[in-house]
């Protein structure tokens, strides 16, 4: 186990900048996840803790010791792909052992470790199987089998569930948080999928352009977000931003005013008000002070997401799941102030 120190990190390809002198602390046995879209060089920072990519600037420290230059089998960390990288000609057990065959493990030692494992991710009656004949979730499982039988100070996980289908994505995460938490090992996930981050991480690392934009446990992320990148790209549906004005401690947009606690008789211009849609509730019109016609309504199961027009701007609200209306409908929507953000609107930054 150890922990993973980035020091002014920096990968350019060419003129491109890929990862833009970055530092970031990942604590022994901690659960990290880098999150952001693609191309915002989340996995390239990874490919460089990995050893696989040289960085052009800065340094990788794994457990205190500066390995940025060193070759990845010399860094003792452990890496499950998208693609989950198994051998087809062999089976189950022998994808398993061959980390350990390579290190030269005696065979009864390499069959014990391979059994306790299987065991851990419920593949012990498939050990004889090969990887045609079994399905993307149990693929997947024998990925994470051979990277935990190795041990290794460090786990890397680049967006392993990628390939799954829904259902099965929200089974493997419950595994994979169990077992890393089982087995106390520093882990750093790669993902876009902002569910798989909020699910399964201690802290998460939000990217955007080589740039953290952010880094905190789940609920500072989503609850606290730094500037209007992770305000609108954490939460699903996204928190509704709208751009206004403070008037005397009201924000003002086209549309609509809205008298907010706490900022009395603030005055500020090119200010971005954020709300997520389930803090708003959806009325009756005349209920509230944002209204107007329904532009849409999304049944989810759980709940009914209404959205309505408000000058030129679309608002979206987390309703009741027996709430009905038509396109059209005058309806409105009432915020809870205490979970309202403003934004700088020239900088992104939260005020």
């Amino acid at each position: 186990m150890a922990s993973v120190d980035l020091v002014d990190i920096c990968k350019k390809f060419g003129p491109v900048v890929s990862v833009d002198k970055q530092s970031l602390s990942v604590k022994d046995g901690e659960f990290m996840v880098f999150l952001g879209p693609s191309g915002c060089g989340k996995t390239t920072t990874m490919r460089m803790i990995a050893g696989l990519v040289e960085p052009t600037e800065g340094s990788v420290l794994i457990g205190g010791q500066d390995v940025t230059y060193d070759q990845p089998r010399e860094r003792d960390v452990a890496m499950v792909f998208q693609n989950y990288g198994l051998y087809p000609h062999m089976t189950v057990a022998d994808n398993i052992a061959y980390p350990l065959k390579v290190r030269g493990v005696a065979k009864a030692d390499r069959d014990r470790q391979v059994r306790e494992v299987a065991a851990k991710v419920e593949l012990a009656p498939l050990l004889d199987r090969r990887p045609s004949a079994l399905s993307g979730g149990q693929r997947q499982r024998v990925a994470l089998a051979r990277a935990i039988v190795r041990r290794p100070k460090v786990f890397l996980m680049d967006e392993p569930l990628s390939n799954l289908d829904a259902q099965l994505r929200v089974t493997m995460r419950a595994e994979i948080k169990h077992l890393q938490n089982e087995l106390g090992i520093t882990t750093i996930y790669v993902t876009h999928d902002q569910i798989e981050a909020l699910t399964l991480a201690d802290r998460i690392v939000v990217m955007n352009k080589g740039v953290i934009q952010q880094t905190g446990t789940p609920e500072e992320i989503y609850n606290a977000p730094a500037n209007l990148f992770v305000a609108g790209f954490i939460g699903s549906p996204a928190m509704n931003l709208i751009k206004g004005s403070l008037r005397g401690g009201t924000f003002t947009a086209p549309g609509l005013s809205l008298p907010l606690p706490g900022r009395a008789g603030a005055t500020r211009d090119d200010v971005v008000l954020g709300v997520r849609p389930e803090d708003m509730t959806v009325a009756g019109e005349g209920a509230a002070t944002i209204s107007g016609p329904i532009y849409a309504t999304e049944m989810t199961g759980d709940a009914v997401l209404v959205t309505i027009a408000v000058g030129s701007q679309r608002l979206c609200a987390r309703g009741d799941r027996h709430f009905r209306g038509k396109i059209n409908d005058a309806v409105a929507l009432s915020p809870n102030l205490d979970y309202v953000h403003l934004f700088d609107g020239a900088t992104g930054e939260r005020i």
